[in-house]
């Protein structure tokens, strides 16, 4: 067996130690940087959780705020709709030229009545008051809105006294046919009569 040289044996020996040296001082370099980042950890963790608490708690109060926007989104559409379509109607309303032969003869308190109504109403855009901008069916709902139920023929009579463009009796008809979800039509003798389901599409709406 050959053997070593105890100089060179005393240097293997040396170096043995040596890097055990560097590799316990290299694990206890990571061990401190581990500790380092598991305590990173806990304190970021304790920071978002507190943060997650604050901030269910903000959404928890706003939830109600958050709901009822939505509520008044879904509804200011609609309404805004129907205020202008009322609001055309009104600006259309038919004036009273022959006393004894105009059929729809506005005394001057009507007109008053109107007049102080307009006063109420703001911020409508003159573009809005064209009716031949609004389907027929929403301008025949604003109509029934105001009566329990008319005769078909009546309502016909009624659009062309608002001067409403395309109310001739069959596109009345095809209106009343393709929406029948929103309207109630029904034969009493002869007569057809049409009505507005109110509490249904009010219901839907909401």
């Amino acid at each position: 067996m050959k053997q070593i040289h105890p100089c060179l044996e005393a240097c293997q020996s040396d170096y043995i130690f040596l890097l055990t040296d560097v590799q316990s001082m290299c694990s206890i370099k990571d061990m401190a940087r581990f500790k380092n980042i598991v305590k990173g950890l806990l304190g970021q963790t304790a920071r978002k959780l507190g943060s997650v608490a604050k901030t269910q708690a903000e959404l928890d109060e706003l939830l109600g705020a958050y709901q009822r926007y939505r509520e008044l989104s879904a509804r200011i559409g609609p309404e805004s709709e129907s205020a202008q379509i009322g609001a055309a109607l009104l600006f259309n309303v038919p004036v009273k030229t022959h006393q004894e032969i105009d059929p729809y003869p506005l005394t001057e308190r009507d007109i008053r009545e109107i007049e102080d109504a307009a006063e109420n109403v703001i911020g409508i855009d003159p573009k809005t008051l064209d009716l031949g901008q609004y389907p027929l069916w929403k301008i025949i709902r604003e109509i029934l809105r105001q009566v329990p139920e008319m005769r078909v023929y009546e309502l016909e009579a009624h659009l062309k006294a608002f001067g409403v463009p395309k109310s001739e009796r069959s596109a009345i008809e095809s209106s009343l046919k393709t929406h029948h979800k929103q309207f109630h039509v029904t034969k009493k003798v002869r007569e057809k009569f049409v009505a507005w389901k109110e509490e249904e599409n009010e219901h839907a709406q909401i």
